[in-house]
């Protein structure tokens, strides 16, 4: 059976869709980055895992450091991809979450291209990235309109679904 208050409900749900804010280009690019460096740390967190079994690891009695760093690194990995799909969505506590966890790999980055005496371009390329996820996420008016009002015009959908 029809029921007459589908059509309304269904026209309610497109209005406040419509009345959403769109994401920013450049808070979509820096979503997008994120979750290419979370993948790039999980990665690095299981080469840092394997690194346990090396000689010298084991040699120096390094094994459970190694292989704490190692899952400490996926984890945080995971946990830095789960915030950013919330940043996707509009969430500011994910947006205010994910810059402090870009500020501190910056930071890290920092203090190991100023100590490292090898050429370390990956490093390099990675501050960058990091620093234009932080200036993504909080430059410009219309970043700031989405994350201000996406959140309630989201709600008006879900309240009227």
């Amino acid at each position: 059976m029809d029921d007459p208050n589908d059509d309304a409900d269904v026209q309610a749900v497109r209005t406040a869709e419509d009345a959403a804010p769109r994401r920013p280009l450049p808070v979509s690019i820096a979503v997008v980055l994120v979750m290419v460096l979370a993948g790039f740390g999980v990665l690095e967190g299981v080469l840092v895992l394997l690194a346990r079994y090396d000689e010298t690891t084991v040699a120096a009695g390094l094994v459970m450091a190694v292989s704490l760093a190692g899952a400490a690194g996926i984890l945080l990995s995971l946990l830095l991809g789960a915030v950013a799909a919330a940043v996707w969505r509009g969430s500011r506590a994910a947006r205010i979450l994910v810059t402090v966890f870009a500020a501190a790999a910056l930071l890290l980055d920092v203090i190991t291209i100023a100590g490292s005496p090898a050429d370390l371009w990956w490093t390099n390329l990675d501050a960058v990235f990091y620093l234009f996820v932080i200036v993504a996420l909080w430059a410009g008016r219309r970043t700031a309109a989405f994350f201000r009002q996406g959140l309630r015009a989201r709600a008006a959908v879900a309240a009227a679904s």
